[in-house]
This record gives structure tokens, sequence and C-alpha cells, in this order.
């Protein structure tokens, strides 16, 4: 949860990570700005290259909000890397830099967060590698994708 009281979530939740730092989240926010349900990412994204302040605004909060959940799962975790798979950041890459500067913790400062290129194909490839781990009982199984990199 991000925000106690906050926007409600299908899970039954309210104020959950994914209400504010998902693909789906910042879409409908820029539909209820611009008051445009026909709105589509890729005009979220000719908004924000041509320069449109609000829609600046929407991609600088959606990286704060996605720049906790990521330093709480550092903090909580302590993984050697994190990977984002999202096509907005694919076609806005500022956004890697954005949300690493919103991430302060000592836990998380050196931390590489990556943007999988993997993108559609991410869940069946990420499923198939645990599968194999699982299978062969292999203690790791590494599937290393083209990614961009973003290290301190």
């Amino acid at each position: 949860m991000l925000y106690p009281h906050g926007k409600d979530c299908p899970c039954g939740n309210k104020g959950c990570l994914e209400q504010y730092s998902s693909q789906r989240a910042v879409l409908a926010a820029l539909q209820q700005l611009k008051n445009d349900s026909t709105l589509s990412l890729a005009d979220l994204i000719t908004f924000y290259k041509s320069g449109d302040p609000e829609t600046i605004q929407l991609i600088e909060e959606f990286a704060f909000h996605i720049s906790i959940g990521i330093n709480n799962a550092i903090a909580s975790y302590g993984p050697e890397k994190v990977y984002l798979n999202s096509t907005l950041i694919n076609e806005i890459p500022a956004l890697l830099p954005l949300i690493r500067k919103n991430i302060v913790s000592s836990f998380s400062l050196k931390t590489p967060i990556e943007n999988s290129l993997l993108g559609e194909e991410a869940i069946l490839l990420g499923g198939a590698a645990l599968s194999i781990q699982q299978f062969f009982h292999l203690p790791t199984f590494p599937l290393i994708p083209n990614s961009v990199s973003l290290t301190n």
C-alpha cells in the first residue's frame, strides 16, 4: 500500500502502488486531466515529448510513486538489480533518471535499475525460466535480457 485511504483498488484495498505507478494509472490520470477518455499511451508520449507542462508533471509524479515502491522492494529484499518492464519507460527514457533521483535510501543507492526490453514476452520467459530452474533443480537460472542500464 502506498497511501492509506487512497484510490480504490480492484484488490479491495485503497491506495495500492498500482493505482499510482502503473502505465494504466498514468494513462487514466492523463485522460482525466485532459477530460478525454479516448487518449492513448501514444498521446501521452506525444504530449510529454512536445513539452506539455501537465503531462510532464504527471510523468514526474509517476516517477516519484514508482520510486517509493522500488525503494521499499530494495530495502526489503536486497536484490542485486531491479528490472522494470514498461513501454512507457522505453518511449520516455528520461523516466529512469527521474526514478533514480527519487531513490535516496542508503539501502537502494547502489542497486542498478534497468528497463527490460522483453516487453510482452517477459511473463512468458520468466515463467519458462522458473519452470526450467525448478525442473532441473538449478540454484539459479540466469535469463539476461538486453536492457538499458542505469547505475550510479
